[in-house]
């Protein structure tokens, strides 16, 4: 295995596609749970629809046009990433410490890796050398107030003052602005700038350690209720509002705008004709709501 101090030159995706290791001391805005995921993906790629598994059958059944494959596939990668970085994390805390030799975790792990996954031995090695950058930036110190203030300060400057997950504006607020790591700090989430966003108490709270759209329990997400109905809101739960505002990676699904650009988000039907569903839902802008409403005749 190359040593972390070994590598200094290339970019991660380069480091990957040449065999060589990850350094947690290169200056790159990167994810490395990102990384760690995109490499889980090249390793395990979705495979083309056969209709042998069932969940094909299932997706064909309820002409789902692969959407269901695709987000049952999608959530598993993140199961993947969160149990490699959590048992990594549990290896770490257990033969880290004046007990062990030095350079046991890191002997662990690939024991771990060896017997309980059927990886080549080179995909493991790269595999190991990402899981420690992932358990670097997790595991840095909290910022100070003070420093986290300042980032409120720029990241406000950058992108303006509304919640990147709601888009609500926090102007009046102040008190209520959080720091937000849109990836994870907790599985490789880095705290540089690139990927702070400000975001209402509300969503901080609801989207917590999640990843995606496809990391909720989007199976939850079946509402009995229209949105006609006093019991709507309170069955469209909070956090089923960031997972599908997630779902769209936080942008208008027909305009495309950011939310911190666009505002707040309003949830409608793709098809109208079937219940409220997390695969039937899509997140629109007020603008594009306002449009669909009356080319459609408010429906949604």
């Amino acid at each position: 295995m190359l040593e972390e101090n070994n590598l200094k030159k290339e970019s991660v995706q380069d480091i990957l596609i040449e065999g060589e290791g990850y350094s947690s001391e290169c200056n790159e805005d990167i994810n490395p749970g990102l990384i760690l995921r995109d490499f889980l993906q090249k390793l395990c790629p979705i495979q083309s629809d056969t209709g042998l598994s069932f969940i094909s059958q299932i997706d064909y059944s309820f002409k789902a046009d692969g959407a269901l494959s695709e987000l049952v596939y999608k959530s598993t990668i993140n199961y993947l990433v969160r149990r490699l970085i959590n048992t990594a994390e549990y290896l770490r805390r257990r033969y880290e410490s004046d007990d062990f030799p030095e350079g046991t975790f890191v002997q662990e792990l690939r024991s771990y890796l060896k017997s309980e996954t059927r990886f080549r031995d080179p995909d493991i090695e790269k595999i190991i050398s990402i899981i420690q950058a992932c358990l670097s930036v997790r595991n840095q110190r909290r910022k100070s107030r003070q420093a986290f203030v300042k980032h409120k300060k720029q990241i406000g400057r950058a992108y303006g003052l509304l919640c990147y997950i709601c888009g609500k504006s926090l102007s009046s607020e102040e008190e209520e602005i959080q720091v937000e790591h849109n990836w994870p700090k907790a599985l490789g989430g880095s705290s540089k700038y690139f990927n702070l966003r400000l975001s209402c108490k509300s969503c901080n709270s609801e989207k917590g350690s999640y990843i995606d759209g496809s990391d909720f329990h989007y199976e939850h997400i079946c509402l009995s209720t229209d949105e006609t109905n006093d019991g709507f809101n309170h069955e469209l739960k909070g956090l089923y509002r960031v997972a599908l505002s997630a779902k769209s990676n936080y942008r208008c699904t027909l305009c495309e705008g950011d939310v911190e650009s666009v505002g707040r988000l309003r949830f409608v039907r793709r098809n109208p004709n079937d219940s409220w569903h997390y695969l039937n839902i899509d997140a629109i802008c007020e603008g594009c709501f306002e449009s669909l409403s009356l080319s459609e005749n408010g429906n949604g």
